[in-house]
């Protein structure tokens, strides 16, 4: 971030900036809790994220050798079901992606402002 976009920036438009960060970092905050959630924990990450992923695989792999007439329909709605879950872990993987880009941008946005207004008390030579 540039000290030309703090310029280009109004006062309101860097707090608005500074509340979408702050609240995609208050997102992964929430997400960590999520994580340390027994319950969660149970049903999302072990049951559903890892062994489901595996069960589901198992069927695929029997569903690919065994020749029956639906075979197509069922492998379909299977690998869907996969996708459903690896879903799933990347929208994770998102917030936390996003949460790290936001606290870098709160660092550069309080670095361009700080180089802004310290620019602007310096005296203007003729």
């Amino acid at each position: 971030m540039s000290e030309m976009i703090v310029q280009n920036l109004s006062i309101e438009g860097s707090h608005l900036m500074r509340q979408e960060f702050l609240s995609k970092i208050e997102d992964l905050k929430a997400l960590e809790r999520l994580e340390q959630n027994a319950d969660f924990k149970r049903i999302f990450k072990d049951l559903y994220g890892e062994k489901e992923a595996i069960r589901l695989t198992h069927m695929l792999a029997d569903v690919t050798v065994t020749e029956s007439p639906n075979r197509e329909a069922k492998r379909h709605d299977i690998v869907e079901r996969l996708m459903g879950i690896a879903r799933f872990a990347r929208f994770f993987r998102q917030v936390e992606n996003l949460a790290m880009q936001a606290e870098k941008g709160l660092v550069e946005l309080a670095e361009a402002e700080a180089a802004y207004y310290a620019a602007k008390e310096q005296p203007q030579e003729e």
